[in-house]
């Protein structure tokens, strides 16, 4: 696909230009991210109303779903063109399937709240849902997010603790919510990079 299109846009446009030069990919890159969307959107738009092709990516997920991207897709949508999405990596997917967490249906939650109080308000009211819950975050507010879930959902509840998924570190650590934040400082490596987290 990406060798097909005519421009393609991009969260990180130095990221993406390392995957486009592995492949020996040479079109036109643009970038659109959670700053820029909106102007990105319309960008494209115009490219497609001349008549090219384009595709939309992002750094290390699925354009759209806690990544940049619902913006250009619905006003591309509006203005009448058609949208394929490709399948690919899917972070949500990937951990519940390497968990091994029992579950029927789950829900997304996307990224708590960065403030302690809203984050524990939205865990209040998610804590008697029967499916289950599962968030991002960001390494620099993991401990903070679990210690959260800990005091709102209790102790006994599991965790999956998924990291850097379908890349070079990917590691799936499940433990009950009370042995979360003693597994995390075992090691500097378990509280880097990109996170899923599994509540049961």
């Amino acid at each position: 696909t990406l060798k097909s299109v005519d421009a393609i846009a991009a969260e990180d446009t130095r990221v993406s230009r390392k995957l486009l030069a592995h492949f020996g990919i040479q079109a036109q890159l643009i970038p659109a991210h959670g700053h820029n969307e909106r102007e990105a959107a319309q960008r494209l738009v115009a490219l497609l109303s001349q008549g090219k092709s384009v595709a939309l990516i992002s750094d290390a997920g699925t354009p759209a779903i806690s990544d940049p991207g619902a913006i250009a897709v619905a006003q591309a949508r509006a203005a009448g063109f058609r949208v394929v999405s490709v399948p690919g990596a899917s972070a949500i997917t990937t951990a519940i399937a390497a968990a091994g967490l029992q579950t029927v249906s789950f829900c997304f939650n996307g990224f708590l709240p960065a403030r302690k109080g809203e984050r524990e308000t939205k865990l209040a009211a998610l804590k008697a849902r029967r499916e289950l819950q599962v968030f991002y975050e960001a390494p620099h507010r993991l401990v903070e997010c679990i210690a959260s879930i800990a005091a709102v959902f209790g102790g006994h509840r599991r965790i999956g603790i998924a990291r850097e998924l379908t890349k070079l570190f990917e590691q799936v650590h499940v433990c009950r919510l009370e042995e979360a934040l003693g597994w995390l400082n075992e090691s500097d490596d378990h509280r880097r990079g990109e996170f899923v987290l599994l509540i049961e």
